[in-house]
């Protein structure tokens, strides 16, 4: 009688390199989905932290005028003893720390914002713990000349905080950076709205229904003859 021949068990080579095929290309869809979706949660949370930090300006900006400003240091530097008189976004919004009116770094974080990325340790007793390099993630907008913005003199539509910046990038014609928020900026304006706008191949930020980029000057703008001056963070 003849004997039957029996396959041996398991994948052939061909079989498995198939299988490996059908795996990376399923992973090759995902990955792409997976970095959309952790970007939007970035930029989610920068957001919600953009809308804390707008009421924390707010206050500030009740009690001494203007928002925050070496000059403002300078002629209180006893209730901000915990600051450095600086003048980076970190040193000038961390007079809302060292004044009380915010008890959170965590507030001031904005993933890819900064040079580095470093999550708030919320230590901010001494000058060289508040808001160190990597904590604050956002632009902070002032006039040129290190001049402060208020609610009462400038038009309700101008930027007082944004992000992300490319790293190292500020003054009057900053440059963001199109990939830690899927192609986006977040903006806190002067009347507390907090906004998302695309950025554009050159690095500026669009503005809806509007020819006119973020920080476009002149009298079609928000700023008419005023000059911003973003402050990078560090």
């Amino acid at each position: 009688m003849k004997k039957k021949m029996h396959r041996p068990g398991g994948f052939t080579l061909v079989e498995l390199l198939v299988v490996i095929a059908i795996i990376a290309a399923l992973a090759g869809l995902a990955v792409p989905q997976i970095l959309r979706a952790r970007k939007s949660a970035d930029r989610a949370e920068a957001t919600n932290n953009l809308k804390q930090l707008g009421l924390a300006l707010f206050s500030f900006e009740e009690q001494y005028g203007t928002y925050p400003s070496r000059q403002i240091y300078q002629d209180n530097t006893n209730q901000f003893k915990n600051a450095s008189g600086g003048d980076s976004s970190n040193d000038l919004l961390g007079l809302l720390l060292a004044g009380g009116f915010t008890d959170s770094e965590e507030i001031f974080y904005a993933k890819g914002g900064a040079r580095i990325s470093k999550k708030p340790d919320n230590v901010f007793n001494t000058p060289a713990k508040l808001l160190e390099p990597g904590e604050c993630g956002f632009g902070y907008v002032m006039l040129q000349g290190d001049l402060a913005m208020s609610a009462t003199s400038n038009n309700s539509g101008c930027a007082l905080a944004v992000a992300p910046l490319k790293p190292g990038s500020g003054g009057a014609n900053p440059e963001f950076n199109d990939n830690p928020y899927d192609g986006k900026a977040v903006y806190l304006r002067i009347d507390q709205a907090v906004k998302q706008s695309k950025i554009t191949d050159e690095g500026k930020v669009s503005l809806p229904n509007q020819t006119n980029t973020l920080f476009d000057t002149g009298p079609d703008s928000v700023w008419d003859t005023d000059n911003p001056d973003v402050k990078p963070p560090k």
